[in-house]
C-alpha cells in the first residue's frame, strides 16, 4: 500500500491510501461516475470487508488444526510467548503469489520444528519431507488459481505434478 492520489480520481479529491495504486473504491472495481468523495481510509474498510484477510484466514485455520503434526506426527507443542499460527505453514508462500495467499487447502499444519524446516530448508529439502504428499494433493486442488505469469515462477518445482 501507498499514500497519494488515485489516478481515477477528481482533482478535488483527497490523498489517501492507495491499492495497486488506486484508491479502494476504484481497486474494487468502483465507476468514476459514482466516486464519492469520502476519505480513502472508509474506502479501504470497505474494501478489507469484502475480502478475506489473513487473520480470518490464520483464525479459520487455527479452528482446523490437529494435535499433531502432519509431517512428524507428533503433537503440536508450541511454547507460551508464539501464537497458533506458527504451527500453519503456506504450501505456496503468502508474501510471493498473493493470490492464494488465503486459499483454504494452501496449508498444512507442522510442528514449530517441522514449520521451520519446511520454510527455512528450502525446496529440496521440503520435497523429501513426509508431508510434501499431503502439500502436492492439496496443490492440485487448487493450483488453477494460480493465474498470474509473474506468480507462477514462484511454485516450488516439486509442487508441478
Amino acid at each position: 500500500m501507498a499514500f497519494g492520489k488515485c489516478p481515477k480520481c477528481p482533482a478535488t479529491t483527497r490523498s489517501g491510501l492507495l491499492i495497486g495504486g488506486e484508491c479502494a473504491f476504484h481497486y474494487g472495481g468502483g465507476g468514476e461516475s459514482e466516486r464519492n468523495v469520502a476519505p480513502a481510509v472508509e474506502k479501504a474498510k470497505l474494501l478489507a470487508a469484502k475480502t478475506k484477510t489473513l487473520k480470518v484466514w490464520f483464525d479459520e485455520q487455527i479452528r482446523l488444526c490437529p494435535q499433531n503434526c502432519e509431517n512428524c506426527k507428533q503433537p503440536i507443542r508450541l511454547p507460551a510467548d508464539l501464537t497458533k499460527r506458527a504451527a500453519i505453514a503456506h504450501i505456496i508462500p503468502k508474501r510471493l503469489i498473493k493470490s492464494v495467499a488465503t486459499h483454504e487447502l494452501n496449508r498444512v499444519f507442522l510442528c514449530l520444528n517441522c514449520h521451520q524446516n519446511f520454510d527455512n530448508k528450502g525446496n529440496d529439502h521440503a520435497s523429501s519431507m513426509p508431508v510434501a504428499i499431503i502439500a502436492k494433493q492439496r496443490f492440485k486442488e487448487f493450483r488453477h488459481l494460480i493465474i498470474a505469469p509473474d506468480e507462477v515462477k514462484h511454485i516450488p518445482a516439486y509442487l508441478n505434478i
